[in-house]
């Protein structure tokens, strides 16, 4: 005990020992979790089979219903019926529903009775039991007593491969129930699935690691090894030397290099293919194996490069929490894929058509034959230069591409904050703690998945760098010796990171901004009240904003060929107009879901805490203080009509709102820290009880944020299912490359109607035209026009099984109908039974049907 006690009058803890309190309050919540079961994964759909257009009768006496099926997930536990009911309960209702689930061997599993009184039509009801195992055929089995008036609705054409409907004692023309099957993610299911995920793309995930770390490691290393041009200086701290820093560094440069290489080799009116690609690749392999070489020769003359790196085994150790942090983050993402074939929503079969047309032609976008009709290219293509190139070297797919390589990018998020905290503060406890908050608990970037955010992911990348480094040469430029050698990199790298990020995602670069202009005025300020003598201050203030104004001139000569293909296209002043009623919105949903709101006050807790610290003259409050002025900023600026602001489409709330994560996790990192260090030096009780309780914390967040990374797509927003694979390969195979083809879709946004189900990937899988193309269509105004004008028609057709509707088809000179397993107002059932189309494909819910001439 008498070492533990360092002070006579304040005993505490020893530093290396602070680690127990803090693995005791860990291993307590773990304890406690294994106990209770919490955090309960969220439930999720198995089977879905969502038709319904015959109520079935009700079942009394001998009568009864039978279903089989076979879920594919272990662990389901839930069935989910919409309910029939045959007239109105009057006084005493004595109905009862019987439901009775067996095995393949016809043993009973799991029985319920429901009482009828209580059951209005239409209700959706579900049969819970037991969780069971996958894989194996069920039966669900249906009866009622003599007074029961309530049944189930069901379909009239079979839908389920593997599943069949029978009526004992009834008659129906139903083929299938309209049921749903639920289950629960098990711990071993969740290690099987991962070994499967990682096994099958295994391949494709080093490949895209290659390419999204190999260049910038290459360009870094190739800086460095000739640095001995410039007068040779001691190398400062302006460069970091932290491994994690410097490979998210490479992963930004790399993301800018493969934009800036697409759009400059297609504006000199060359083309990549697969075989050029693979040449590149092999070539920069070798150029960073022989700059590996050069670098450790005793006739290098460069301020060691190799030294960031050069770490011992035992220093690796410290970072071993960012490593389980991302691996666990990685983890979760995958696991959300699990049960879906395409990326979610609107925006993914949009990045797919981008990619699609990429590939096909070996340039940078400069419009979208033969795919669509569309001369104009205005979106921000940086993003799919990296997924052409995947496809090209890879021949995948484009829906595969995109579906694996989200969850790669996501996880990848967490280095770029770990990144932008150290280049912040220096702190790799600040780096690791705010790389914790966003791999896990966070809503937010996990989320962008179910939108097909890949554009604004990405860019999300290079962000968190940009700020870091732009604050860094903020703070270089107020030095008394500034390293020139290590400035130079800094307008080197700010200057081709803000290109790649206008490459990337213009919205995000537009964030940007605010925060460059902050850091320019606020060291100005630094260096006006605090530099003397009078040439000393007017030296620095030349150096700050002469470097960002190169860093500027340097993105500006980057991107030129893309901004004048924007000027040509007179982007810039569509870009201006006015956003439609509720484009702004606040989105106040976010901030409803999980530990959001929390989160959000404690940052902004965080923010005043450091405007008072700063006040009292400590330098770690400046980096947060100056966060909370760029995120007020924005919020002025994107005030919009409640400020009495102009608006505009090109960035609105949403936007900026889903890319606050970044700032939230930076500042309550560096508010949390030095929490930390004030325990170190607090009595011994209080750092057992403090550590203790911030180690549960971490451990509770841990379980909670795997959890919901696992289960946070939401199910609205998955449109194509794992049937329309099969089905849209089909149509590739069988159906002419002229035809025109009709698809479900809705009104998405505006006057934007996009598709509802598999059809929306219909023209960038198998390149023939569709009804509801991906939404690129609306830059040909008279293809948008096209678009409405059928959209709108057709879905206010209600009897597809009619001449007229047949009729309508033919006059637009549509000559199929491709309707996915989710569908839309395209009732199968009806189409089949209409005279004028012919049934050529039905599997699995997925239908093609051809229009008779």
């Amino acid at each position: 005990m008498s070492a533990l006690l360092l002070h006579p009058t304040r005993p505490r803890l020893p530093r290396r020992f602070l680690w127990i309190p803090w693995a005791g309050g860990a291993v307590l919540i773990l304890v406690w979790a294994w106990a209770t079961g919490w955090p309960r994964t969220t439930l999720k759909p198995d089977i879905e089979q969502g038709r319904l257009n015959v109520a079935l009768p009700a079942p009394t006496g001998a009568a009864a219903i039978r279903q089989t099926f076979t879920p594919r997930r272990d662990g389901w536990q839930e069935l989910e019926l919409v309910l029939v009911r045959y007239g109105e309960s009057e006084g005493e209702d004595s109905g009862r529903l019987f439901l009775y689930l067996l095995d393949a061997a016809g043993d009973l599993v799991a029985q319920t009775e429901w009482a009828t009184a209580n059951i209005r039509h239409n209700d959706n009801r579900r049969f819970r039991f037991a969780p069971q195992p996958g894989g194996q055929p069920y039966t669900l089995l249906i009866q009622g007593n003599e007074t029961n008036q309530v049944s189930v609705w069901a379909y009239d054409l079979d839908l389920l491969a593997g599943g069949e409907l029978q009526l004992i004692g009834l008659a129906s023309q139903a083929q299938e129930l309209r049921f749903t099957t639920y289950y629960r993610l098990t711990l071993g299911q969740a290690v099987v699935l991962l070994g499967q995920m990682v096994g099958q793309q295994g391949l494709f995930f080093l490949l895209a690691l290659l390419l999204l770390l190999l260049p910038g490691l290459v360009l870094i290393r190739a800086w460095d090894s000739f640095s001995w041009w410039w007068p040779r200086q001691k190398v400062g701290r302006l460069w970091p030397h932290d491994w994690p820093t410097h490979l998210a560094l490479a992963m930004a440069i790399s993301l800018t290099f493969w934009a800036w290489l697409w759009l400059w080799w297609s504006w000199l009116g060359l083309r990549w293919s697969s075989w050029s690609l693979w040449l590149l690749v092999t070539g920069l392999l070798a150029a960073g194996g022989w700059l590996a070489a050069v670098s450790r020769s005793p006739h290098n003359f460069a301020d060691s490069p190799t030294r960031p790196l050069a770490y011992s085994p035992t220093r690796l150790l410290a970072y071993l929490p960012l490593f389980l942090t991302l691996l666990l983050g990685f983890a979760g993402r995958l696991l959300a894929l699990r049960d879906v074939a395409f990326p979610p929503w609107v925006d993914s079969s949009r990045h797919a058509l981008i990619t699609a047309v990429m590939m096909d032609r070996g340039q940078f976008l400069p419009d979208y034959a033969p795919f669509l009709p569309v001369e104009r290219a205005p979106y921000h293509y940086g993003f799919h230069a990296l997924t052409a190139t995947l496809g090209l070297m890879t021949g995948r797919e484009v829906h595969e591409l995109l579906l694996w390589l989200g969850p790669l990018l996501n996880g990848l998020a967490p280095l770029a904050v770990y990144a932008a905290a150290f280049l912040f503060t220096r702190h790799r406890s600040v780096s690791s703690a705010a790389a914790f908050l966003v791999a896990l608990p966070f809503f937010f970037p996990a989320y962008y998945a179910t939108w097909g955010r890949f554009t604004q992911l990405t860019g999300m990348l290079i962000l968190p760098l940009l700020l870091g480094l732009t604050w860094q040469l903020g703070e270089g430029c107020g030095r008394r010796a500034a390293n020139r050698w290590q400035m130079a990199k800094m307008v080197m790298g700010i200057g081709g990171l803000a290109a790649g990020l206008f490459l990337l995602h213009f919205r995000v670069f537009l964030l940007y901004i605010p925060f460059a202009l902050l850091v320019l005025f606020w060291h100005t300020g630094r260096i006006l009240f605090f530099t003397t003598p009078l040439i000393q201050m007017r030296s620095r203030l030349g150096q700050l904003w002469g470097m960002l104004a190169a860093a500027a001139g340097l993105a500006l000569i980057l991107i030129i060929p893309r901004l004048v293909r924007l000027g040509q296209e007179h982007t810039v002043s569509s870009a201006l107009a006015s956003s439609p009623e509720g484009y702004n919105d606040f989105p106040v949903a976010y901030f409803k879901t999980g530990w959001e709101t929390p989160f959000a006050y404690a940052a902004l807790a965080g923010v005043v805490a450091a405007f008072l610290v700063w006040l009292g003259g400590r330098r770690w409050g400046r980096v947060p203080l100056l966060l909370g002025l760029w995120v007020g900023a924005l919020f002025l600026l994107l005030g919009g009509r409640a400020l009495g602001l102009p608006e505009t489409w090109l960035i609105n709330m949403n936007s900026m709102v889903i890319s606050l994560y970044l700032p939230t996790a930076l500042v309550l990192a560096m508010v949390i820290i030095p929490l930390g260090q004030w325990l170190t030096r607090s009595h011994w009780l209080l750092q057992v009880i403090g550590y203790g309780v911030i180690g549960g914390w971490f451990a509770a967040a841990a379980l909670f944020g795997l959890e919901r990374q696992s289960s946070i797509l939401n199910e609205q927003t998955i449109l194509a299912r794992p049937a329309d694979v099969a089905g849209l390969s089909w149509v590739r195979e069988n159906i002419p490359a002229e035809a025109l083809t009709a698809t479900s879709s809705w009104r998405w946004l505006g006057q934007t109607w996009a598709g509802s189900d598999g059809g929306a990937w219909l023209v960038p899988l198998t390149g023939i035209q569709a009804t509801a193309p991906p939404v690129d269509y609306l830059y040909n105004r008279q293809l948008s026009l096209q678009v409405q004008s059928w959209n709108v028609t057709m879905s206010e057709i209600t009897d597809w099984a009619s001449e007229d509707a047949a009729a309508y088809l033919r006059s637009q000179g549509i000559t199929h109908i491709f309707v996915g397993q989710k569908g839309g107002f395209f009732d199968p059932s009806a189409l089949s039974k209409n005279n004028a189309l012919t049934l050529l494909y039905q599997q699995d819910g997925v239908f093609v049907f051809a229009v008779r001439d």
